[in-house]
């Protein structure tokens, strides 16, 4: 196995785990509007690559849309980015947004059209 081929699967996880994150903060938010509380700040998971991740991040509700119109991109805690999967596309204090590259990116893209038409 070449070293492409391990980090292609490497990215492909790392979209997979992220995009399992990214549904429980969609489910979430969907509470959040169901209850009313749009207008309070969210607690969401961190959405990085690590499975075992609890950290939470502390966003307002249009934070979280604004980021959440591009499927390939997922807000982490500072520090949980992981540079051969995604590069840091904006800083905030409490988080930051990273964009998946390569393969991950095109399978966050799937995964999350796939959960857009369930």
């Amino acid at each position: 196995m070449n070293s492409d081929d391990e980090l292609d699967r490497r990215r492909e996880r790392a979209a997979r785990n992220e995009s399992l994150f990214r549904q429980v903060n969609e489910r979430i938010d969907e509470l959040a509007q169901k209850f009313q509380l749009r207008e309070e700040t969210l607690s969401c998971v961190c959405e990085c690559a690590d499975p075992m991740c609890v950290e939470r991040i502390e966003i307002s509700h249009h934070e979280y849309e604004r980021v959440r119109k591009h499927p390939e991109e997922f807000i982490i805690r500072p520090g949980h980015e992981v540079s051969q999967v995604e590069e840091v596309v904006h800083r905030e204090t409490r988080w930051i947004v990273v964009r998946k590259v390569g393969v991950a990116a095109t399978v966050a893209a799937e995964l999350q059209e796939s959960a857009d038409g369930d």
